[in-house]
């Protein structure tokens, strides 16, 4: 069931999720899960938690999904690198969403996390999210972190929020960059689920992308990229926007490739400070048999550099 709401001068004076918990005698916490799931809508537009709203402004709101449970799918794969009482550390395969957006939505990480470990509908203040603290792109494969009860999730929560999480990828772009630099472009929303930069908007959000040449190949250059921010999309419309998109990039960039059968982006290390025991932890995950298959194809030597290390 969808409801519009006109946001009231009183309205207009308050964040838009405490206001949609009066106006609509919801709880606080089934707005934040509305808003998670881009049940809000203003102008097409998802509508996010801290947002305000003009007087007069028409919302959308999806009731449907209020009272949406996470349904367990053992089915699906499930790569857990470490396990302890208050975290998990995934290996999230590509084409798989974190967690899902329609109430008849089975097929995503959450879902298959809850097979495996019912209470963890009860680890963040969104079940939907299966105590994930952050995410990554459904193309994307890598490193992820779950907690396991809301202590250890606040923690985590924090420590994402204060940039205390250190991440680092591996991508593959098609264009010209310097062997190292700093891309810090605002990104402002475009569309319904794109992000564009736009220095120029003050509404634009900062963020900061590191990224370092490991080896170039003609046009195909090999980055290991580090995220200090983590706004949506932010190393795929950063590398857009200055000319070296991602190979297999549908959105950003030059779409398929017969290359690569998908994005070549993978989150491949975390380092963070234990939420209980404070200890150092850090994780680093293998290159996907796909992307190092691309590698191999285009005589990177990379590989066969790792396996030495190694």
């Amino acid at each position: 069931m969808k409801k519009s709401i006109e946001v009231s001068s009183q309205g207009a004076k308050q964040r838009i999720d405490v206001y949609l918990a009066q106006a609509l005698c919801l709880s606080r916490n089934t707005i934040k899960r509305l808003l998670a799931c881009k049940a809000v809508l203003c102008h097409g537009r998802a509508v996010s938690k801290s947002q305000t709203f003009e007087q007069g402004s028409l919302l959308e709101v999806d009731l449907s999904l209020a009272h949406m449970q996470l349904i367990p799918n053992p089915s699906l794969p499930l790569h857990v690198l470490f396990e302890d009482e208050a975290l998990l550390v995934l290996d999230k395969p590509t084409a798989l969403p974190c967690y899902p957006l329609r109430a008849e939505e089975t097929h995503t990480l959450a879902n298959a996390l809850v097979a495996r470990y019912p209470t963890q509908t009860s680890a963040s203040s969104n079940p939907l999210e299966a105590g994930l603290c952050h995410r990554l792109d459904t193309e994307t494969s890598g490193l992820l972190v779950a907690a396991r009860n809301p202590k250890a999730y606040r923690h985590m929560r924090e420590a994402f929020s204060k940039q205390q999480i250190y991440k680092r990828y591996w991508g593959l772009c098609t264009g010209e960059l310097p062997p190292k630099g700093t891309l810090s472009s605002p990104l402002i929303q475009k569309g319904q689920r794109s992000k564009i930069a736009h220095p120029d908007n003050p509404k634009a959000r900062a963020a900061y992308t590191q990224f370092c040449l490991i080896e170039q190949k003609g046009p195909y250059s090999l980055l290991s990229i580090e995220i200090v921010t983590g706004v949506m999309h932010q190393i795929r419309a950063h590398l857009a926007s200055h000319g070296a998109p991602l190979l297999g990039d549908e959105r950003y960039g030059l779409g398929k490739s017969s290359l690569c059968p998908r994005l070549f982006l993978h989150a491949t290390e975390l380092r963070f400070l234990h939420p209980l025991t404070r200890q150092n932890m850090h994780f680093e995950g293998p290159l996907p048999p796909e992307l190092c298959a691309v590698l191999a194809k285009l005589e990177f030597s990379f590989l066969k550099k790792r396996q030495t290390e190694t």
